[in-house]
């Protein structure tokens, strides 16, 4: 292994050379660097001397494409070796910064080297030509360029879905026959990740309906036409048509869980209110946090926030979900930033309240002082008041969500459970103490952990106990 650090200067400029960059801290290590130049070439390369076309190789066939098949299956290929770019050949042409063959047997055709550069520094880049820790590192900024060298525009204008005999070759090394399974190369998600680029947890979120990830075949079928969104297998479609869990908001192929066509227009229910609440009032998921009433006397309304006859409803505060959530007057960065909210603002989650709401009607009051001395802040949060010993929490009502109540107030983003701990109970999670109530489906809300009925001078008004590590072990095993 040749670790001579004055030639490194040479080997950046030499195609042939088989000595390798030191690699970064926290870089992926390439493979070749632990290799002996004599696994592959005849003769040691000469630094400064020898180029590609001078370089010998221990195999007959030269440096393509046998000699990197003992290590890298056929199956690891994603691209046609062996081919001549040509125009009759999908429009291509002869690349001008990137090595054909070189060797007898495969001169002028597409081989392994001709994207890769096997002396890379790292393989932080797959050891792709033109990116960092290759020859020319600065070269290309994204992966599509490399392919245009090639293929040029040509590419972009052809899909492999397009169903007709030439897009086979896109997938299948040998084109299927009707009637027969045919493999394609390489097998799974790296084949689609080559056009569609790599998809990472936050494809899936909200949006699995199937206890496990699969593979992009498990929801998409890539033999079906553009007439259906993003190729969705009919099953998944099934699967999730009418569930009230996931999340179809800023999701262009989930138009079908709001609009009765499965496109912009007609809704599946008379109101907007009664879509949403399909979900929202489920118990599953966060409910409706705040009361959809005509707009008293005195509100402001933010122009462009739609009423319905003068009353509230969902998108009044919420953007749909394929609307970004922008406000006119206002700039995108800071529009929806939270639960679609219009005008919300970062850092801040009670900011879009006080647009329509008079902050100075809640400065200086405390409603839990009042409730515990002398009943009179009651209507802060109850539409009427309850009766104290009579009343139970499951039959008391409020004039929005808990939590929404609660951030009139309380806005602090430093919260040990912050909105995150506002959550739905299932299966697996922490079993709640039944001492400590909790919202419609078995949610937990600000007050299934604080009381708001009493005024200690300081604390939390946490249930059970003021003391908050003992508080957290009452539903943690810590």
């Amino acid at each position: 292994m040749c670790t001579d650090r004055p030639a490194l200067a040479l080997a950046a400029a030499v195609l042939g050379v088989l000595c390798m960059f030191p690699a970064g801290a926290g870089a992926k290590p390439n493979p070749h660097a632990t290799l002996d130049c004599g696994y592959c070439h005849a003769e040691i390369p000469r630094f400064g001397v020898d180029t590609l076309e001078t370089v010998t190789f221990w195999r007959a066939e030269g440096d393509e494409p046998k000699l990197c098949l003992r290590c890298h299956g056929a199956e690891a290929n994603i691209h046609p070796l062996g081919v001549v770019p040509a125009p009759e050949r999908l429009g291509t042409r002869t690349p001008e910064h990137l090595p054909l063959g070189k060797s007898a047997a495969v001169r002028g055709t597409v081989v392994c080297v001709t994207c890769h550069f096997v002396h890379a520094a790292d393989a932080d880049w797959a050891l792709l030509r033109g990116f960092p820790g290759s020859d020319k590192p600065d070269q290309f900024v994204k992966w599509q360029d490399l392919c245009r060298e090639c293929h040029g525009a040509g590419l972009e204008k052809r899909s492999p879905h397009a169903g007709d005999d030439r897009s086979c070759a896109f997938c299948h090394a040998v084109k299927p026959q009707p009637g027969q399974s045919a493999a394609v190369m390489p097998v799974g998600r790296r084949l689609c990740e080559f056009c569609h680029g790599y998809k990472n947890e936050s494809h899936y979120a909200g949006v699995n309906p199937f206890k496990e990830q699969r593979d992009c075949t498990g929801c998409h079928d890539p033999h079906l036409d553009k007439s259906h969104p993003a190729r969705l297998k009919a099953g998944y479609f099934d699967t999730i048509r009418d569930s009230v869990s996931l999340n179809p908001h800023r999701k262009r192929t989930l138009c079908f869980a709001c609009h009765a066509e499965g496109k912009p227009g007609a809704l599946r229910e008379a109101s907007v209110t009664a879509l949403c609440q399909r979900c929202h009032d489920s118990g599953v998921i966060p409910g409706m946090s705040h009361p959809l009433n005509k707009v008293p006397v005195g509100y402001r309304i933010p122009a462009g926030w739609p009423l319905a006859g003068g009353a509230l409803n969902c998108v009044t505060c919420h953007a749909p979900g394929h609307v970004p959530g922008a406000v006119p007057g206002r700039p995108a960065e800071t529009a929806g930033t939270q639960h679609l909210l219009r005008g919300g603002a970062p850092g801040s989650r009670n900011a879009v309240c006080f647009l329509c709401h008079d902050r100075n009607q809640w400065a200086g009051r405390n409603p839990h002082r009042e409730a515990a001395n002398t009943l009179k802040g009651c209507t802060l949060c109850h539409v009427t008041p309850p009766v104290p010993g009579r009343d139970r929490a499951e039959a008391v009502n409020f004039v929005a969500d808990v939590n929404i109540i609660c951030l009139a107030c309380h806005d602090d983003v430093d919260h040990p459970g912050a909105a995150r701990h506002t959550v739905t109970l299932t299966p697996g999670m922490p079993t709640v103490p039944a001492v400590l109530p909790l919202g419609k489906g078995r949610r937990i809300t600000c007050v299934t952990c604080h009381t708001p009925h009493v005024d200690p001078p300081a604390g939390p008004h946490l249930r059970m106990t003021q003391e908050p590590s003992a508080f957290c072990r009452s539903c943690h095993k810590l």
